[in-house]
């Protein structure tokens, strides 16, 4: 888990503002708040923040994240110049191009196979939303 996806599961304003604030200030510069933003946490850490969540004493949200924690395969998929456009792997899915529409499921039954939609990017929520019944957009 990045930093990034760490931080935007804080569910307070005032919490989510004065954690950001910090960590801009020490970066000074937009590129060094991005680094510091894509750092991944260590395990250590990462177990802090879900202990921190499961005792719920913390305004944070990990329910989004923790949809992926149990795949077993991660994916990544990239054009055929090699530019890298999906990655959907522990941490979520990190998608990379606004021209990529991708869905992700997971099996959740146990006796009775069933799968659970864990996430629909926006671009294909909005094809979706203007497809016809006869399944034409």
């Amino acid at each position: 888990m990045t930093r990034f996806a760490a931080i935007t599961s804080i569910t307070d304003i005032y919490e989510f503002s004065k954690i950001m604030f910090a960590i801009a200030a020490k970066a000074e510069t937009p590129e060094n708040l991005a680094n510091e933003l894509a750092m991944e946490l260590s395990e250590a850490g990462l177990q802090t923040i879900r202990s921190i969540a499961q005792r719920g004493n913390y305004p944070l949200s990990l329910d989004g994240i923790q949809k992926f924690t149990d795949l077993t395969y991660s994916v990544h998929i990239f054009d055929r110049k090699g530019k890298r456009l999906v990655d959907v792997d522990q941490t979520g899915v990190h998608c990379y191009s606004e021209d990529l529409l991708i869905s992700v499921c997971k099996e959740t039954g146990a006796e009775w196979k069933k799968e659970s939609m864990v996430y629909v990017s926006d671009g294909l929520i909005e094809l979706l939303k203007k497809a016809k019944p006869n399944g034409s957009a």
